[in-house]
């Protein structure tokens, strides 16, 4: 069996924001730098997804008001010493992004990133990575990772498979630095690109390294509920013009109690669960929850969506201001991960790691704004922690024969008759229910027990009598064992924590217990099973 070996200094596996941002900074250090992407850049990140917007010191917010917003939304769950580090270095950090060539649109606490066209997280993308390759990163699209490679307790690089050549690789470096995304696309209704199934939770796993929190995971409010695009309607549009109602027309901030503002920024689980809820007891086709947003005069209208550069986003999207516009949640960012210090640094030797790929910084729900911020800040600090590790340390030569024998355990699953891509697909699309059935915006102990009964039917029975009769279903097979894998993180934590906050809601425990839970769930590996404590 053949493969291919690469080489590098530093390996960041991830081309979203926190990826690239790493990737330039330890470039700027004078390291060698390797860019691992499984899709296009400007296609697979939610960074690309994203619409653009940064929370953080500025407009006339402070820093202690931003350090004190993000744990209250957080519910207190937050690591204080990544919320404090996030919150002094972004002005900085995320204001340089102009020289990029960026437009800023500063308000309180926030700036937007413009470009031409005004399609934001996309223009964000194509700015770092047109800088990385000006610092001299090497960027590699289409390669699945496979599994990180350990060698006596370090991290030096990773198998891959590239889908482009149907080859395995070797990536073999010094450091790594994990900035995979979340995993959001477990859940049926979601706004992330499609290949956003937790790859990097599982790959983490895999090497001992802890995860935390991965019970929280957040729903976006306003996702367009018409149509099969991944849509979502700008919080702005809720906060400055609009009104959540249902088909009664009453006004559910009001029904329920929602009186935080910015909402969609403040409120994203009280809001997403107060939508469900109505959606739930009404019938959910059609779903009879719509944002209103007919108003507003045509002066005011042009005016609002000028000063966003919206014109050719959400004025296509929401084609006029005649009708109410169906909405319903969808899963959008897991505020749970890979459990790191101030550096980055994981615990596990030679892996590092920034992004939503991370947990702590957002504690039991994330404020609008700090994804991206997040990303910008901790990106960079990776970058200069592997930068610093790289130059205390050699590249370790070991033998290419365990490698190979890895390869071929991950290649074992072949011999298939007849292609198993619609068995692989179906299981797929069985978690996402299942997960947003009952592990989604509202939970019980009963649905959440029923969530691992059904993933441990499909790991132990359906599952392993799958094979896969060609090289490409590769990339299928081993993402959908990530998925189970991190689906029963999800499940596991969620079914421990017996109590409400944040985005986790329980309805056999409806209430906050600070005397209990004011305190992380984590996960590792233990013997091949996850443990919990």
């Amino acid at each position: 069996m053949e493969f291919e070996e690469k080489k590098a200094e530093v390996l960041v596996i991830g081309a979203g924001a926190a990826g690239l941002s790493a990737s330039i900074q330890a470039a700027l250090e004078g390291c060698e730098v390797l860019v691992i992407s499984k899709t296009p850049t400007l296609t697979g990140s939610c960074t690309v997804f994203s619409g653009g917007g940064f929370s953080l010191a500025t407009g006339g917010m402070t820093a202690d008001e931003h350090f004190k917003k993000t744990m209250e939304v957080g519910k207190e769950m937050n690591e204080p010493v990544l919320v404090r580090k996030l919150v002094e270095e972004a002005p900085k950090k995320v204001l340089n992004l102009e020289k990029l060539g960026l437009l800023p649109l500063l308000g309180n606490g926030f700036v937007f990133f413009k470009g031409h066209p005004p399609v934001w997280g996309r223009n964000i993308v194509n700015a770092l990575q047109a800088w990385s390759k000006k610092v001299g990163v090497k960027i590699i699209e289409r390669i699945y990772i496979l599994e990180l490679i350990s060698y006596k307790g370090s991290i030096h690089g990773a198998l891959g498979y590239d889908m482009v050549s149907n080859r395995m690789v070797w990536l073999h470096s010094k450091v790594v630095v994990l900035a995979t995304g979340g995993g959001g696309a477990l859940y049926k209704r979601n706004d992330n690109p499609p290949g956003t199934m937790g790859d990097g939770y599982a790959l983490a796993l895999g090497v001992g390294e802890t995860l935390r929190d991965m019970e929280f995971v957040q729903f976006y409010p306003l996702g367009i509920a018409s149509g099969k695009k991944k849509k979502i309607i700008a919080p702005a549009f809720l906060a400055d013009i609009g009104a959540i109602v249902n088909k009664e027309g009453e006004n559910l901030l009001a029904k329920y109690g929602i009186n935080l503002h910015p909402v969609v920024s403040l409120c994203r689980d009280t809001l997403s669960r107060a939508i469900y809820q109505e959606i739930s007891e009404t019938g959910k086709n059609p779903p009879w929850v719509f944002l209103d947003i007919r108003g507003m005069a045509e002066e005011g209208w042009k005016d609002y969506i000028l000063s966003w550069g919206m014109e050719n986003i959400f004025v296509k999207q929401l084609e006029c201001r005649e009708k109410l516009i169906p909405i319903s949640p969808t899963c959008h960012f897991f505020m749970g991960g890979l459990k790191v210090d101030s550096n980055c640094f994981s615990g596990v030797e030679g892996l590092y790691a920034a992004g939503e790929v991370v947990g702590g910084v957002h504690g039991a729900n994330r404020m609008g704004g700090n994804a991206l911020s997040e990303a910008i800040v901790f990106g960079s600090q990776a970058g200069k922690s592997t930068a610093n590790w790289s130059k205390s340390h050699s590249l370790v030569s070991f033998e290419k024969g365990s490698i190979l024998e890895l390869a071929k355990r991950k290649q074992s699953v072949m011999g298939g008759k007849e292609p198993a891509k619609k068995k692989l697909i179906s299981m797929r699309q069985e978690i996402e229910k299942l997960l947003w059935n009952d592990a989604g915006i509202i939970r019980t102990g009963e649905g959440l027990a029923k969530v691992l009964e059904k993933l441990s039917f499909f790991e132990n029975d359906l599952f392993p009598k799958i094979k896969i009769s060609n090289p490409v279903e590769l990339v299928d097979y081993w993402g959908l064992w990530n998925a189970l894998l991190v689906a029963r993180c999800v499940a596991e934590s969620a079914l421990k924590r017996t109590e409400s906050r944040g985005s986790h809601y329980r309805m056999d425990y409806p209430q906050e217990d600070d005397k209990r839970w004011l305190r992380s769930i984590e996960i590792k590996m233990k013997d091949g099973q996850l443990a919990i404590s």
